[in-house]
């Protein structure tokens, strides 16, 4: 099981992302910031997405939106179903050997176990591969992930 060397991320400061910064990370760098990222309230938190992002902007002026993709560097799976920990999610990734960042969303508790998988690609890829990708992981896990997994521009919080 190997990650990537680097991996391409853009993170928007707020849920308008009218504004963009765009890392190559290594996968310990990538890690290392999401639990490293505290803020006061979840709607203070900054977003990240698995991709590559162009310059046409939406009606309500977002770089964040479908028809904006340009490349994909993996896919985001976001798990909300508060039955399946956190250990049983490393643990069903380990079993195949999918390379992956697991991590607990902000509304976490040991009780409704909440919690998110980046799996990057090895290489960019077409934003057409993604509706697949994020359908064998699902598979894996029999079906568990938010609707939301399988939206292309969809973008999550990161941090506590």
């Amino acid at each position: 099981m190997m990650l990537p060397s680097e991996i391409p991320v853009t993170f928007f400061v707020d849920a308008r992302a009218q504004l963009r910064n765009e890392q190559c990370l290594s996968p310990r760098a990538l890690a290392d910031r999401i639990r490293e990222m505290v803020a006061a309230e979840k709607a203070r938190l900054p977003w990240l997405k698995l991709a590559r992002f162009g310059d046409r902007r939406s009606d309500k002026n977002s770089l964040r939106h479908d028809g904006n993709v340009d490349k994909i560097s993996g896919v985001e799976l976001d798990y909300d179903g508060g039955e399946i920990g956190f250990d049983a999610a490393v643990r069903t990734l380990k079993s195949v050997n999918l390379a992956a960042i697991v991590y607990t969303s902000p509304s976490h508790t040991p009780d409704a176990p909440r919690w998110r998988i980046l799996a990057p690609t090895s290489h960019d890829m077409p934003p057409e591969a993604r509706y697949q990708l994020v359908a064998r992981i699902n598979g894996l896990f029999g079906g568990i992930f938010a609707d939301e997994s399988f939206t292309l521009s969809q973008s999550y919080y990161y941090g506590q």
